[in-house]
């Protein structure tokens, strides 16, 4: 429980000292680019890329079947 509260901890003082650094900033990007990527949207587009390779490589064997 020791190294769980030293954690929280550490997280809490570190996310004071950003939002800190942040008030001290003139001007501030959109929130978009402060947040993390959602992990769904990026599993999404990993399984697109998977997907879109297959089709690839599919689309070559068919062609080396045509010749």
């Amino acid at each position: 429980m020791r190294g769980r509260a030293k954690g929280s901890q550490e997280r809490i003082i570190v996310l004071a000292h950003q939002v800190e650094m942040m008030a001290r900033q003139k001007s501030l990007r959109a929130v978009k680019h402060y947040l993390p990527k959602s992990q769904e949207a990026t599993k999404r587009n990993d399984a697109m890329a998977v997907l879109a390779m297959m089709k690839r490589m599919q689309a070559r064997q068919n062609d080396d079947k045509g010749r």
